[in-house]
């Protein structure tokens, strides 16, 4: 087992936005998530997960995220992403100031602090849907010829859930596919331990909310 795996997140990091009217708080997250994607992926772990009887190699991270300004009636993530670790040694590791330098004109990484007592748990999760519209949107964009955010707008009514959780457009590691990243919030009542993922999500794990 890592060092530091399935213990209570103990201390964070913030980094808050600043959009202009220029520059909106949709681009900055694009470029930003990017960029804490590939910190988490450097600094990621492999593990073999059984699965109908074979073995496969699974990346996860030590690392958590969370978004507190998410907003479930406005469906928006806000300008603030927190980035948890089980002590302050592995967000020292991480070093989240040096994959984000080349942003420092438009976001405040924050120093680590400890996660305060009397806290709320929130699980982050990331949502796929299997209407599969992102690769419609793929598709139509190329056929078309539009982008891929004008193409995914003319699918948007195919499902009503996508128009509701909010996203972040990634790039591939390979950088041969743009695609959303939905992002759901469930408020939990107590602590869950689970795996991430090298986006800082998980279907089981929580996250400290406060």
């Amino acid at each position: 087992m890592v060092e530091g795996v399935n213990r209570i997140m103990q201390a964070y990091q913030e980094i808050k936005l600043f959009p202009s009217e220029d520059i909106p708080c949709h681009f900055l997250w694009e470029k930003l998530f990017q960029q804490v994607h590939l910190a988490l992926v450097e600094n990621k772990y492999v593990t073999s997960n059984s699965k109908n009887g074979s073995d496969r190699i699974v990346e996860y991270s030590e690392y958590g995220v969370s978004f507190p300004q998410y907003d479930t009636q406005l469906n928006a993530l806000g300008c603030r992403l927190r980035v948890f670790a089980s002590n302050e040694k592995k967000l020292k590791q991480l070093d989240l100031i040096r994959w984000i330098d080349r942003l420092q004109d438009y976001c405040l990484c924050t120093s680590i602090e400890p996660v305060p007592q009397n806290i709320k748990y929130a699980r982050f999760i990331r949502r796929q849907f299997r209407t599969n519209i992102e690769r419609m949107a793929r598709r139509r964009a190329k056929r078309q010829q539009e982008t891929y955010e004008q193409a995914l707008a003319y699918y948007k009514g195919f499902n009503d859930q996508l128009t509701r959780l909010p996203y972040i457009f990634m790039n591939s590691l390979s950088g041969k596919q743009r695609f959303p990243l939905f992002i759901q919030k469930e408020m939990t009542e107590a602590e869950e331990r689970g795996e991430f993922s090298c986006y800082g999500l998980s279907k089981t794990a929580t996250v400290p909310w406060f």
